[in-house]
């Protein structure tokens, strides 16, 4: 009617044997422990300062964009109306505002220093001033970069005297120049 299948262990010595397995396989030993919290430690302490970077250059290239879409707001703004639209920057701070001698507003005021930005306008050249005013017809008063900065990384925008239009120039870290080419990072000293 079938096979009877025999072993020599009896059940204690089965029992004793998935034990030991058990007790093997149940956790791990405190050096084990203190040498997996070792290799975690030191890779977060190389990871942290790239991520910083990394982070620093997004906050950077975004601020820098909605520069870039403020301009162009502004000078459409100028356009549309027919009048002049002033845009003043605060050099040493992250706000700056504009305004269209049509519109009976306030205007409108950015401060890149709070997040997501946190970044600076770190140094401005429109003329001499602050100031950036785009005739009725959405022509700069004059050609101009705008040096935005966020820890250590800085980008100018530059502002064209004949068209007005505004473009963002490349990622600058101390003395390297960092030039975003096909969705890669590239260094060019």
């Amino acid at each position: 009617w079938g096979s009877v299948m025999t072993t020599n262990a009896t059940p204690a010595m089965e029992t004793l044997s998935h034990s030991r397995a058990f007790a093997r396989a149940r956790g791990a030993s405190l050096i084990e422990l203190v040498l997996v919290l070792a290799i975690v430690g030191v890779l977060a302490g190389i990871a942290m300062p790239r991520y910083a970077s990394a982070s620093g250059r997004r906050r950077l290239t975004a601020a820098a964009s909605r520069l870039v879409s403020d301009l162009d707001a502004a000078r459409s703004q100028a356009r549309n109306t027919s009048s002049p639209t002033t845009m003043t920057f605060g050099v040493g701070t992250g706000r700056y505002s504009w305004v269209s001698a049509s519109v009976k507003t306030t205007g409108t005021s950015v401060d890149l220093a709070k997040s997501p930005y946190e970044a600076l306008v770190s140094s401005i050249s429109v003329g001499g001033d602050a100031d950036l005013v785009f005739s009725g017809l959405g022509l700069p008063d004059t050609a101009g970069t705008v040096v935005l900065t966020a820890g250590v990384w800085q980008i100018p925008v530059t502002i064209d005297a004949v068209s007005g239009v505004a473009s963002p120039g490349a990622l600058a870290n101390g003395a390297k120049v960092v030039e975003k080419v096909a969705d890669e990072v590239v260094v060019v000293k």
